[in-house]
């Protein structure tokens, strides 16, 4: 008679958590494949009232491509009812899954339910504006600038760059101004109107022989009326090649540190030169390189007493602001580029406030 009791209550409580519902025929749609260019598309889901007094409360949509429609009625037991997802593939591309959160109210007891949408959007042919969004005279980039990121002293570095010509006539292409550290190539020698072409080039870090932060600048000349020569901009942070080292050369390495990172100098006169030293010593187990320091302007004169620290020993790096022509908050910086692993770049700054001098 007990187990016959348990079992009747069980099937009770299971009545009241999962019959109280908006029961949903189906909570996913998959639309397939749709296309962009075609606009909007739809779907209904339908559902039930399985409680006599229950209602949608709101349905949700955290995305503004996606609108609901839905009735905010209470409804009978057993009645019938949607919810439309309308769906917007305007800007969007490939595969999608979005979920919008349906509240039902149940007599003051809420719970919520997804409903998702899914699908693939074939996106609409892109215009050379938007392939090329860059404008120099008559001819598109996609880019005329191209950061390669952290390369080692020993890198060699290819890529692209792709331009488009949007005059109404032919265009030759020549290179005309390049570093040394680049070397063109190819480049497409010319193009008819609408067509796009490339630039291909080599950074080669060895040639550069430099530390830290570099940039390079690559003109190439035109028969273009509108600005013939085309300048396009190489950049790269040359660093030790620290995925060489072995564990023990990473265990024993060499650490720097800094007395400080920021010298607030206060208030100075125009004309006022600010001098201070910065402390480095190297904290670590081998000897600390100090491969360079880069002002950020030519009014910071920075003078290092040594460039190599054995084990615990220190150097004083003298820099000098010279305030001549500025006014008001300032800040200059000075980048460290040395060989530690951990921090290879620690850049110091010097902050503060100059005034105009006195009459």
């Amino acid at each position: 008679m007990k187990r016959l009791i348990v079992i009747t209550c069980v099937l009770f409580a299971c009545e009241v958590v999962f019959g109280q519902k908006m029961q949903f025929l189906t909570d996913v749609h998959d639309f397939g494949e749709i296309k962009e260019t075609e606009g909007k598309v739809e779907y209904e889901f339908p559902f039930v009232n399985k409680v006599k007094g229950a209602y949608i409360e709101l349905v949700k949509s955290p995305y503004r491509h996606i609108r609901v429609e839905y009735s905010r009625d209470i409804l009978k037991k057993k009645d019938k009812g949607v919810v439309k997802l309308i769906y917007d593939p305007a800007g969007k591309s490939g595969v999608f899954s979005n979920a919008v959160t349906v509240t039902v109210n149940e007599k003051g007891k809420k719970y919520t339910k997804e409903l998702t949408l899914k699908g693939y959007v074939e996106p609409r042919p892109r215009t050379p504006q938007e392939i090329y969004p860059m404008k120099e005279g008559n001819v598109r980039y996609v880019t005329n600038s191209l950061q390669i990121g952290v390369v080692t002293p020993t890198t060699i570095h290819r890529d692209t760059f792709r331009f488009y010509n949007e005059s109404d006539k032919k265009l030759t292409f020549a290179s005309r101004q390049v570093p040394n550290a680049i070397k063109v190539v190819y480049v497409t020698p010319e193009l008819l109107p609408g067509e796009g072409g490339i630039l291909v080039t080599d950074f080669d870090a060895r040639i550069q022989n430099d530390w830290g932060v570099v940039f390079n600048k690559v003109v190439i000349t035109t028969n273009d009326d509108d600005r013939p020569n085309k300048t396009f901009y190489i950049g790269a942070r040359i660093l030790d090649d620290f995925n060489s080292w072995t564990p023990k050369q990473k265990a024993n390495a060499p650490r720097l540190k800094v007395s400080e990172e920021e010298y607030k100098f206060g208030e100075v006169e125009e004309g006022e030169p600010v001098v201070h030293d910065f402390v480095l010593t190297n904290t670590g187990r081998s000897t600390l390189y100090i491969r360079k320091l880069k002002q950020s302007c030519s009014c910071t004169i920075v003078n290092p007493e040594k460039m190599e620290l054995e084990p615990g020993e220190s150097t004083v790096v003298k820099t000098t602001f010279r305030t001549a022509g500025k006014s008001n908050k300032q800040m200059r910086t000075v980048d460290i580029v040395c060989n530690d692993p951990e921090q290879p770049t620690v850049t110091l700054k010097i902050t503060g406030f100059v005034k105009a001098k006195s009459k």
